[in-house]
């Protein structure tokens, strides 16, 4: 009997601690909400300037935003959206985000859904386009998932694929290749 005990007493605590991906729509990490905490996020302004590029009548503002990891820690569905509020104060031209959108980490669960944080991440605008491309936490919990949330709501996803854009008259290739460990069946 003590042994029929232990056992299910350990898979109750395993299946506890290793919920199944994408249940928690608000991120709130259960139990280990005290001890889960994000840093703060990080903002970098970049002027670059690239020989024998065009020259524009003003700078090509590009938002270029990556490794979310959203769902590893407490507070992550309240914070991609201060992210994304802080982003859209910079009105980009051109949004580009890098992939990892979603949590990988088996302990914990918070894992937030794709379509939630695609429906976030589709409040970023920009007059000439969006475009993503998967990160390998993306693939490993459901790249169809992740790729179908963003096209659904208004993001390219780019896989070994290529979009001319237009800015001032001058046309520009995005080029989106994907984790080189991961493939992704279209």
């Amino acid at each position: 009997m003590r042994k029929i005990a232990g056992h299910n007493l350990r898979r109750r605590l395993t299946r506890s601690i290793t919920r199944p991906p994408f249940r928690d729509e608000l991120g709130h990490k259960g139990w280990l909400k005290e001890i889960s905490r994000a840093q703060q996020h990080v903002v970098r302004h970049l002027h670059l300037e690239i020989t024998q590029w065009p020259r524009w009548s003003r700078p090509l503002r590009i938002a270029f935003l990556s490794d979310f990891h959203t769902g590893s820690h407490s507070g992550d569905v309240a914070r991609l959206n201060l992210i994304i509020d802080e982003a859209s104060s910079n009105t980009p031209d051109l949004v580009l985000f890098g992939g990892d959108y979603v949590n990988m980490q088996l302990f914990g669960g918070g894992r937030v859904p794709p379509g939630t944080i695609a429906a976030i991440l589709s409040r970023l605008k920009a007059p000439i386009g969006r475009f993503a491309i998967l990160g390998n936490h993306d693939y490993l919990y459901d790249e169809r998932a992740a790729a179908d949330a963003l096209q659904d709501h208004g993001i390219t996803v780019l896989k070994d694929d290529c979009c001319t854009i237009r800015f001032q008259n001058h046309s520009i290739d995005i080029i989106g290749v994907p984790d080189a460990r991961y493939h992704w069946s279209a």
